[in-house]
């Protein structure tokens, strides 16, 4: 019997044992994955806030961008506008050199016509008053 009763005190000491390395090897694990949560925690509430702050980089960067395209269109709008004004300047300046040229032109023609007809009723009225 005192076998037996060894048998069942090595028994219970190997249980005995094996319980508390499995608590102690359960608290270990159960600290780490406490530790591991709140160190997630903390990634989470970091990454959050990054987020945050990106987006407002983001929505100060399209508001700057869309300021800057309008008023891209803007100046292209003036520079066309300038454009169709400088080439309006430049025609009417043209047209009005080429009218300008012209109408001395017909001037000078008309002028020597006229010119030409006096020339030629003085002619004749001179010749009437010598016959």
């Amino acid at each position: 019997m005192t076998d037996e009763i060894d048998v069942y005190k090595r028994r219970y000491e190997r249980e005995k044992n094996a319980r508390i390395e499995a608590e102690t090897l359960l608290d270990s694990k159960s600290t780490e994955l406490y530790y591991s949560h709140e160190n997630l925690k903390k990634l989470t509430t970091n990454l959050e806030n990054m987020v945050y702050e990106r987006t407002a980089e983001l929505k100060i960067a399209r508001d700057q961008a869309i300021a800057s395209n309008n008023a891209k269109s803007i100046f292209l709008g003036n520079c066309q506008l300038a454009t169709f004004v400088v080439s309006a300047k430049c025609i009417s300046i043209a047209n009005a050199s080429w009218m300008e040229s012209h109408q001395r032109t017909f001037l000078v023609s008309h002028h020597s016509k006229i010119s030409q007809q006096k020339t030629m009723k003085i002619g004749f009225q001179i010749q009437r008053r010598m016959f």
